[in-house]
């Protein structure tokens, strides 16, 4: 019994401690990080380069933080774990850092439906890759019998997400979706967002990925 008032006692105490800190929390369950310190980086301005770290423990795959942002960043766990954290918002992560739900918040719950839409676009482009990787020596002819699929699955996938983002366009989760699109893309799915979505917290991030879809079309990319 005064186990399990300890055990509720402490997680009373983190929960306080977590909502006096920042307006953002994260808490997660991911099985494959190893027990110790956490290191878990933002970058302080989108496109800028420069992380911000912040340290917190992991036991048994479980950790816990929180932080004060002005307005969406992207963020890391080593070099594999790469999520966005979203001011006023509780994100949860489960599972291991490959393969993981999100949950918590409004923000993350939409995160899900569109983590799951992605999954059999991602598992197409697996699927091409290990096939070419396992085929003969000719790689100039593979390599372009493998782009030529891959550019097919962008195709499909692109013409999807736009959708999406088109029937939620009032969903900060939406922005989401953009990087993922071909560059000539981007531009056409940040003016379907609403302009609350724009304006608002994900601006940064929004300006962000075009400012890098501009740039790499001006030098002749697509």
């Amino acid at each position: 019994m005064f186990k399990k008032l300890l055990t509720l006692f402490y997680g009373l105490c983190l929960c306080l401690s977590l909502s006096a800190q920042g307006n953002f929390t994260m808490k997660g369950h991911l099985t494959d990080l190893p027990d110790g310190n956490l290191t878990v980086s933002y970058l302080a301005v989108p496109g800028s380069g420069d992380y911000v770290d912040v340290h917190t423990t992991v036991e048994n795959g479980q950790f816990a933080f929180s932080v004060n942002l002005d307005y969406a960043v992207s963020a890391r766990i080593g070099e594999d774990f790469y999520f966005t954290m979203v001011p006023g918002e509780e994100a949860y992560f489960e599972g291991t850092t490959q393969d993981y739900t999100s949950s918590g918040s409004k923000y993350y719950q939409d995160l899900e439906k569109i983590n799951e839409m992605r999954k059999p676009y991602l598992r197409q482009q697996q699927e091409i890759t290990e096939r070419y990787e396992d085929m003969g020596n000719d790689r100039e002819i593979l390599e372009e019998m493998r782009n030529e699929e891959m550019r097919s699955v962008n195709e499909e996938k692109g013409k999807v997400y736009l959708e999406y983002i088109k029937q939620h366009a009032d969903e900060d989760a939406s922005v989401e979706l953009v990087i993922y699109l071909n560059l000539k893309d981007i531009l056409e799915a940040v003016e379907l967002l609403s302009p609350s979505v724009r304006e608002g917290r994900m601006k940064s991030l929004i300006d962000s990925d075009v400012n890098i879809a501009q740039m790499i079309l001006k030098r002749g990319g697509n």
